[in-house]
């Protein structure tokens, strides 16, 4: 048993990063270790309370808060930071207290990884991709580095079901790095009605401040249909997007949410920061499983045959791909379990413990 202390920053409310942390508390406290998490105000934090969390908000621009949250995390023995300046935070508090630090990379974004790296006890990647980014600026640490990919919760995301409607999934954030997501469901919306092919609809789940260019481009394909054929969920919680899923017959999401939608058996389209990865067959599942599906490595959006694409996400939408989506789901269940995956991350932190 070890109190692990968590810090994060970051801008969007809810997203992938969140969800990451979240798995890491939910397991820590199923392992007995007692947790406490340094977190920006806002509903994440606000959620993980009501989850019986201990967490303390920081305003990461003050010095006054940033010493309450040292203070707070003193007492842990093990520390676990994200990108960003929750990082120095923890790095502050290692020295200080003799802690090991743990590090995740989740992106393109290493933040100055190789100017700290000889003062982290490990550094988890989220993909092989990323793996080998980081490799490559801290190559002396490589037995520091591994892999800790997102993984899914069966809990919410269970088996395939059968395909009711032709309705497409979108699940994402709509920020500025997530651009491509947006993009894309645009260059999918203009393909459709230039098919005219007026029978998939679509629901939009996420929220951020690009949702309104998705707003602007439901209503041209609304004029080109003569019919609305675009419903906006917001955000919505994880058993609200599972429901979803199993109504639905094709997904585009991003990242942690393509793989809960390929564990339903739902095929698609997952795309991110690093650009798209169609999910229509084991090959395409085993290139986004290696770029954290649509991260560092995935496709540019200028590279992708649109018409293709289309025609495989409309086959989809109509219940084409059954077969994959059975061996995809088998395969985030045995390779991607949430379970299996923070078991191993906390084996890590018990060897640096007992060392």
């Amino acid at each position: 048993m070890g109190n692990l202390g968590i810090s994060a920053w970051y801008r969007a409310p809810m997203g992938g990063l969140q969800e990451n942390i979240r798995a890491t508390a939910l397991h820590a406290r199923s392992e007995n270790f007692d947790v406490r998490l340094a977190l920006p105000f806002g509903p994440f934090r606000d959620s993980l309370l009501a989850q019986g969390f201990g967490v303390i908000g920081v305003d990461f621009d003050c010095e006054k808060s940033l010493g309450e949250a040292r203070d707070y995390l003193a007492p842990c023995n093990v520390l676990h930071a994200h990108p960003g300046p929750s990082r120095q935070l923890l790095l502050d508090l290692s020295a200080k207290t003799g802690a090991p630090l743990f590090f995740t990379v989740h992106g393109e974004w290493v933040d100055s990884i190789a100017q700290y790296a000889d003062r982290l006890a490990h550094v988890f990647c989220v993909s092989a991709s990323i793996r080998r980014r980081v490799h490559s600026l801290i190559p002396a640490c490589h037995d520091r580095i591994s892999i800790a990919p997102n993984g899914v919760d069966f809990t919410h995301f269970a088996a395939p079901s059968a395909v009711e409607a032709r309705t497409i999934v979108v699940a994402s954030r709509f920020d500025a790095d997530k651009r491509n997501v947006v993009d894309l469901v645009r260059l999918m919306w203009e393909r459709q009605a230039a098919e005219q092919d007026f029978d998939v609809e679509w629901i939009v789940a996420g929220q951020g401040t690009l949702i309104g260019e998705l707003h602007e481009a439901a209503e041209s394909l609304y004029s080109n249909a003569g019919k609305r054929l675009v419903a906006f969920d917001g955000w919505i919680t994880s058993p609200q997007l599972a429901k979803r899923y199993s109504e639905a017959s094709a997904i585009i999401a991003a990242g942690r949410g393509a793989m809960e939608a390929i564990a339903m058996g739902r095929p698609g389209i997952a795309v991110g920061s690093g650009g798209a990865c169609p999910l229509f067959d084991m090959p395409g599942l085993l290139a986004a499983a290696e770029c954290n599906f649509g991260g560092l490595g995935s496709a540019a959006l200028a590279d992708l045959d649109i018409p293709s694409l289309w025609t495989s996400l409309s086959s989809a939408s109509s219940g084409g791909y059954a077969d994959f989506g059975r061996e995809g789901s088998a395969f985030i269940r045995k390779h991607l379990h949430v379970d299996a995956i923070n078991a191993r991350m906390f084996e890590r932190y018990r060897d640096v413990l007992s060392a």
